[in-house]
């Protein structure tokens, strides 16, 4: 029991400067962490006190912190933000043992979540009836809102490509559908971008069956008495601080264009390197705290229709290379309905405390 909890645990935490930093681990919680999934739950009741008794001598616990994994997360994470702001944003498999060029380093780091992702994490499924939110804002809320009810499946669709700015997963000129899974969250992503106060929202609800990637969710650890738990642990650990880094605030200056590219450049190898293909990302939303973003690799308003419509994907001139997926019917994707249109008030609060 001692040695499979010191797998996880340990007795040193991490002290910079003389100061424990990290939390206490009860004793409790090290027993039943660690006996979690390699006996059932009605023997872990019976065991955890009995068992908890035999290692309350060895000391205080704490989460093991590997700092040399650490650093190496870090500079990796480094290197990448370095060579796709300034060298290289293409993604290119080593063509020898070891990558070499830029590109090729850019291919390991986004196929290495990418590999987890698809071998660990459950694919987030949209069933049909799921609802989504999609929210804009503007100066003029009031004509804005007469044109989302006019043609809610245009003016709710993802932009132009000659008007679509950069955003979090995308670049500038290749627009994505940016929506939500409540409405509050959505007026709270677009109000982050903007200085007015009001906003529209319209109601998407989902036609055919939508397969996300969910970075809302990491992957629970397995029992320490896998014999893959060690490798596991770290390449999540790896897979995590990757996906806390894609999601990081990012302030509204004149770098915010730049700031993105490392969080776009994985985005583009999860929408086309991905087995099988996905339909978009759910990530956790930075300006509504607890919400869920939902990012469809749908750029054109064909995939959007209202009700009694039927899509026509190869309509757009300025997509030569449109098609219908082989797993849609023909039918559209996503349904709008203008009397789901409705308009919010933002309110803001500037909390103020001392630097120093």
């Amino acid at each position: 029991m001692l040695a499979a909890a010191r797998k996880r645990y340990d007795h040193e935490g991490f002290v910079p400067d003389m100061k424990q930093v990290l939390a206490k681990v009860a004793h409790s919680e090290v027993v039943d962490s660690t006996l979690t999934g390699a006996v059932t739950d009605d023997a872990l009741e019976v065991l955890l006190a009995e068992v908890t008794s035999l290692i309350v001598p060895a000391g205080s616990w704490y989460e093991m912190f590997d700092e040399g994994t650490a650093v190496g997360m870090q500079f990796s994470w480094r290197d990448f933000d370095y060579r796709v702001k300034h060298q290289s944003r293409l993604l290119i498999p080593p063509t020898g043992e070891k990558p070499v060029t830029a590109p090729e380093w850019n291919y390991v780091l986004a196929r290495e979540m990418l590999d987890f992702a698809s071998d660990n994490c459950e694919p987030l499924i949209l069933a049909p009836g799921t609802l989504l939110y999609r929210a804009r804002i503007e100066r003029n809320v009031r004509e804005l809102e007469m044109q989302v009810r006019r043609n809610p499946s245009k003016e709710m669709g993802p932009p132009p490509p000659e008007f679509a700015s950069a955003g979090r997963l995308s670049a500038a000129g290749m627009p994505i559908l940016y929506t939500a899974r409540k409405a509050k969250t959505a007026c709270a992503e677009v109000a982050s971008h903007s200085p007015y106060d009001e906003c529209v929202v319209a109601t998407l609800e989902v036609r055919q069956p939508l397969r996300l990637i969910d970075l809302t969710v990491i992957p629970d650890l397995p029992s320490i008495f896998d014999p893959a738990y060690s490798d596991f642990a770290s390449r999540r650990a790896s897979f995590e601080f990757y996906r806390d880094r894609m999601m990081e605030y990012i302030p509204g200056d004149d770098r915010q264009a730049m700031e993105y590219l490392p969080s776009q450049l994985l985005t583009e190898a999860f929408r086309w390197l991905s087995v099988p293909t996905i339909h978009g990302i759910a990530y956790p939303s930075v300006a509504g705290v607890g919400g869920t973003n939902v990012a469809l690799f749908f750029d054109d308003n064909e995939w959007i229709t209202e009700p009694g419509e039927r899509p026509n994907y190869l309509a757009s001139p300025s997509k030569p290379n449109s098609h219908i997926p082989e797993e849609f019917e023909f039918r559209g994707v996503l349904e709008v309905r203008p009397e789901s249109v409705r308009r919010y008030k933002v309110e803001r609060r500037a909390i103020i405390h001392r630097a120093r």
